[in-house]
């Protein structure tokens, strides 16, 4: 006896300590824990550092297109023979050379690229004098004027522009599908310490009559077959509250692992969370809007589909570039000096008779490109008509598994009025009437479980159409 006492008190302070947690450690809310996943989880942070990079990647491509401006000093010594009179000297010489040079990029027509240098020379003894005389200006201008298409800098741009889109779609799809996990994640957990609270419950009560059965064995009034299924029914309670409190604290881990939580950090479980009641009727309102919708038309903001329009729009960008460039190429340009005022203004034109087909199999590449596209978009809707259906699926039959546990209740509780007015005339023990009334608990928390398993997929419905947060 001694010993299952003692067990008891472990297994009670255990409860205490995992039911009552949020009163020694840092305890967030539901939401600020969902926040700090988004910030902290492992695979949201690869994602996000993933957009970081491609937007450094694009400041680099824009920085290389600006006004470009260098510096430049150089300072030289040069010896030289002075023959005088029959007589040849050893003389020397310092040159300074100062200079500005720079360039930049416009997306002007076919593209427009400015080069400038402004140097000054001088020499010993360095009085800078007649600075004029001494200061020459080169300005070079070219100027693409067919065919018109983007540079190659503003290319490389668009494309990194349709990647940034891409994984800022996905970013957004996995704390979407992130979020919904978490929330499962804590709802099954708020269901699990519910739950043990009731087996607490049940344990204090098959102890009870364990207890009763042997004190009734000692003075012979009970006998030994009630007293081992007394200490039966003790050790199965005793197993399902080892059992439970094991599945709470592998989910809690699980959970916990996941949002990438510091030591120390907990979450408060709350049976009424205004975020969760938010989501409840939101999911529920939405799935029955679009519910009565067309198919094609509820999917096509579909994440998978997003990401192949915006690819498919790349790739019809990319063709008609290399289409435009089979043809004729016509540049002009220019050259000025301001030291010798000499100028040049010119215009070239070039047309690649032969490139052995390169040109022609870039096209048919990008060509074959799109219809893979095409053939993509296709299978992919079809793959996704398949999950909605299924989808759709489940929340029919979780919404008849939560008719049937209403149902449950609703006789539970005619059955409890009925056990009542039996148990006030003594027609069963007060033992009795404590499980009949532990049942009906468990009957209305399974039916608070099947509500929140049928907010989840409701949740992951919406998600799939939109592929967005949902908080």
């Amino acid at each position: 006896m001694k010993s299952k006492r003692g067990l008891m008190l472990v297994i009670t302070c255990i409860l205490v300590v995992l039911l009552n947690v949020n009163l020694y450690a840092s305890s967030f809310t539901l939401e600020e824990a969902i926040n700090w996943g988004k910030a902290h989880n492992f695979e949201l942070v690869n994602l996000n550092n993933k957009i970081q990079v491609i937007n450094k990647e694009m400041e680099l491509l824009k920085a290389n297109t600006d006004f470009l401006l260098d510096f430049g000093l150089e300072l030289t010594r040069q010896e030289f023979t002075v023959e005088t009179l029959g007589n040849e000297t050893k003389e020397e010489m310092d040159y300074l050379q100062i200079g500005l040079s720079g360039s930049k990029v416009f997306n002007l027509l076919g593209g427009t690229s400015i080069k400038y240098e402004l140097l000054v020379n001088e020499r010993d003894p360095f009085e800078f004098e007649d600075i004029k005389d001494k200061t020459q200006l080169k300005v070079e201008l070219s100027q693409v004027l067919y065919p018109i298409v983007p540079i190659e800098p503003v290319r490389e741009i668009k494309k990194l522009k349709n990647d940034l889109e891409k994984a800022k779609l996905e970013y957004e799809y996995q704390v979407g599908s992130k979020e919904i996990d978490w929330l499962s994640k804590y709802l099954e957990l708020n269901y699990v310490k519910e739950k043990l609270k009731i087996m607490d419950e049940n344990y204090t009560l098959a102890e009870k009559l364990y207890t009763q059965s042997q004190l009734q064995l000692e003075v012979g009034e009970g006998g030994k077959s009630q007293a081992l299924m007394a200490e039966v029914e003790l050790k199965q309670a005793q197993l399902q509250l080892q059992q439970g409190l094991d599945t709470f604290d592998s989910l809690k881990e699980s959970w916990y692992k996941d949002l990438n939580f510091l030591s120390g950090q907990d979450v408060a479980l709350c049976e009424e969370d205004e975020t969760i009641e938010s989501l409840r009727i939101k999911s529920n309102s939405v799935y029955e809007e679009v519910i009565k919708g067309d198919v094609n038309l509820l999917l096509a903001d579909n994440t998978l589909l997003k990401i192949n329009l915006l690819n498919t729009v790349l790739t019809e960008e990319q063709r008609n570039w290399q289409k435009s460039e089979e043809k004729i190429q016509i540049e002009s340009f220019g050259n000025y000096e301001t030291l010798d005022e000499d100028w040049i203004i010119g215009l070239n034109l070039k047309y690649n008779i032969l490139d052995g087909g390169a040109k022609k199999v870039s096209v048919q590449e990008y060509d074959l490109q799109l219809d893979l596209l095409e053939l993509e978009k296709s299978m992919t809707l079809d793959n996704l008509k398949y999950d909605l259906n299924e989808l759709i699926k489940q929340i029919e039959a979780q919404l008849l598994n939560v008719k049937i546990k209403e149902l449950d209740v609703n006789r539970a509780d005619l059955e409890n009025a009925t056990w009542n007015e039996q148990f006030q005339f003594g027609l069963f023990t007060e033992n009795d009437y404590q499980k009949k009334l532990l049942e009906t608990k468990e009957k209305e928390l399974d039916l608070q479980n099947e509500l929140n398993k049928l907010m989840i997929i409701q949740a992951r419905f919406l998600h799939f159409l939109t592929g967005e947060s949902l908080f």
